[in-house]
């Protein structure tokens, strides 16, 4: 019984520790995507208003 106390534990641990792994990568992608995306927009209006 103490096994599978143990066992289920460590599942458990392993379990959290991958989906705050996860949601670390997924977190950063997307910050990562908005800066880039509201960098580009911002190149892009500093072009258009250059080429008037």
């Amino acid at each position: 019984m103490k096994d599978k106390i143990k066992y289920f534990i460590n599942k458990f641990i392993y379990f959290v520790g991958l989906t705050c792994i996860v949601f670390a990568i997924g977190y950063a992608i997307f910050y990562a995507s908005n800066s880039f995306i509201a960098g580009f927009k911002d190149g892009y209006n500093a072009s258009a208003g250059m080429i008037d």
